[in-house]
């Protein structure tokens, strides 16, 4: 039976880039994951993006004592947050204490494009996490330009019919 689609059991290979064998779901999850993945096109000067970090990893005794004194398990946690297109790219380094949700906003491209955005995630022993999907950018703005073409065709039409059954 298939489940729902989570970003962190999409990547084929049991090794992860540069971090070996690493735990990918289930309750030993650590990875990040953004929160507005579906395609849409990006509108404006800028582009917010929301991401979750997660880290339910296993816990043992002397990392729950220094934890409870320290707030966090394995944190800080240090997020990249990369909006790239052809012949733009934006980048947004951040820190936090502690696994949850979180967004950051970038500057968009200001020609129509399509693009990409990227979340990178480390922890404090450098484990990494990515995710990343696909956005576009100013792609459908003929849409509100169909609308300022019409409506004056319109109200003309309607003014010239107007006059044209009063006399």
């Amino acid at each position: 039976a298939e489940g729902p689609y989570d970003p962190l059991h999409a990547w084929q290979s049991q090794t992860h880039a540069s971090n070996n064998v690493v735990a990918r779901g289930g309750g030993n999850t650590y990875g990040v994951r953004g929160l507005e993945r579906t395609y849409r096109d990006t509108r404006g000067t800028s582009i917010r993006v929301a991401f979750e970090i997660l880290d339910a990893r296993f816990v043992d005794a002397a990392s729950v004592s220094a934890a409870k004194n320290n707030a966090n398990r394995r944190g800080p946690y240090a997020v990249t947050v990369t909006v790239t297109a052809p012949g733009f790219v934006r980048v947004v380094n951040a820190t936090y204490d502690k696994p949850g949700r979180y967004a950051v906003v970038l500057d968009a491209p200001n020609t129509r494009s399509r693009g990409r955005v990227s979340i990178r995630v480390a922890d404090r022993h450098k484990l990494f996490c990515e995710d990343a999907y696909a956005v576009s950018f100013h792609v459908r703005f003929y849409r509100a330009l169909k609308w300022l073409l019409a409506l004056p065709f319109a109200a003309a039409t309607a003014a010239v019919i107007t006059l044209a059954q009063n006399e």
